[in-house]
């Protein structure tokens, strides 16, 4: 999985996800180096100052669409990890940067990736009953976040 996730970050080119910078490894563990520019996620945002306005929320939503489908259409991956947690975001501007790739899907290997299930609370039904999955359940977890703000 560890692989994986640093083929999937060597491959995007977006400014709004976070870019592998450095591994070190030890002969027990590797320790991947991200850059991320934001230091708050949108989870504790919430919870600290409320549900967003109207206004932010458009424009969270709208950055989070762009970078699913910049995914989505160059890559042909599906994020399948979209929850308020790993959307980091600057309180001021509302500029946001997706973390964490390693639950990321690339649907033209489908036969020879090994999916890994993301944590329960945002998945879309299919990856929880392990059904085939599309594109899609990244619109499943969209829906879910923008309920969550």
């Amino acid at each position: 999985m560890l692989l994986k996730d640093i083929r999937t970050n060597r491959q995007i080119d977006h400014a709004r996800f976070s870019k592998l910078r450095e591994i070190y490894e030890t002969p027990s563990h590797a320790f991947l180096v991200y850059d991320c520019e934001l230091t708050t996620t949108l989870e504790s945002y919430v919870l600290d100052n409320g549900p967003l306005s109207e206004s932010d929320a458009k424009t969270v939503l709208r950055r989070l669409i762009k970078c699913l489908n910049y995914l989505h259409k160059s890559l042909n991956t599906s994020y399948r990890n979209l929850r308020p947690s790993i959307v980091m975001i600057n309180p001021l501007t509302f500029d946001i940067q997706l973390v964490d790739l390693g639950y990321t899907l690339d649907h033209s290997r489908l036969n020879t990736e090994t999916k890994k299930i993301p944590p329960p609370g945002y998945l879309a039904p299919e990856i929880l009953k392990c059904k085939k999955e599309t594109l899609a359940v990244d619109i499943f977890s969209l829906g879910a976040v923008m309920f969550f703000w």
